[in-house]
């Protein structure tokens, strides 16, 4: 079995701690684009498999919490997980032959590159990624910047839409862009979310054919070899790519 659903937002649950009370976007300013000389940029597909979305349940919530509500909301969370699971194994099987995360990469790759101000070096795709890892990065880095994607893809509950996700941040490595950052804040760790001068999400959900019931629905998209579960992916990072093109291009800074 498997289970993306903490993996998916690993980049949030390590870079975006403080993200409570800042603003959903962060823009590079006009002004700071001459100095951009390149940028190293990552891209993270960490899941190796699309999933299946859950509905979860929320008896402990309606309830007003306790112990034996939390369990009971532990076992249909478990059984719901299961049966996703089972219903799209087919369409896995289908999907094994392709490499959505190679499709994304070189769409996000030909649009930063086609942005002048930015100079982007080769996109570079990976697996996984952890804290560790995004510091070292940095400090390795000699580019003008560093740029952090981290992607998502999967099932909605009812197998009916294919929902992709990617969050961007952006880092100064150079003096002149250092003072973009979105904090002024300094201290030892030098890729926390208030140290950016970019970030934002994008998600696009596509809605794929379906029946009444989700059983019949993911028998649905099993067919054929699942070639439309593929065409949405494929669309669907082609839509990712363009809309963090138009966003990198906008100078808007955050209030």
């Amino acid at each position: 079995m498997h289970n993306f659903i903490g993996t998916s937002t690993l980049m949030i649950a390590l870079l975006l701690m403080t993200a409570c009370a800042a603003p959903p976007f962060n823009h590079i300013e006009e002004s700071a684009r001459p100095h951009f000389e390149s940028v190293d940029a990552y891209l993270t597909v960490p899941q190796e498999e699309i999933y299946a979305e859950i509905d979860p349940s929320n008896t402990t919530q309606a309830a007003g919490g306790g112990l034996i509500f939390a369990i009971i909301d532990t076992a249909v969370n478990h059984s719901r997980t299961n049966t996703a699971e089972e219903l799209i194994q087919p369409i896995r099987d289908n999907l094994i032959q392709y490499d959505f995360g190679q499709v994304l990469a070189d769409e996000i790759d030909s649009r930063l590159k086609s942005i002048d101000w930015m100079n982007a070096r080769d996109l570079k795709l990976e697996r996984s990624q952890d804290k560790d890892s995004f510091i070292e990065k940095f400090q390795e880095s000699d580019a003008s910047a560093i740029l952090f994607i981290t992607a998502d893809y999967k099932l909605k509950p009812k197998f009916d839409a294919l929902e992709t996700t990617a969050s961007v941040i952006m880092f100064p490595c150079i003096e002149a862009l250092m003072a973009y950052q979105e904090s002024g804040d300094n201290d030892d760790n030098p890729v926390e979310q208030k140290d950016n001068i970019y970030r934002n999400d994008f998600s696009k959900t596509i809605r794929l054919p379906s029946k009444k019931d989700k059983e019949k629905s993911a028998a649905l998209l099993a067919q054929n070899d699942s070639t439309v579960v593929w065409n949405a992916l494929v669309a669907s990072a082609g839509i990712i790519a363009d809309r963090l093109k138009e966003d990198l291009n906008l100078h808007e800074k955050a209030k």
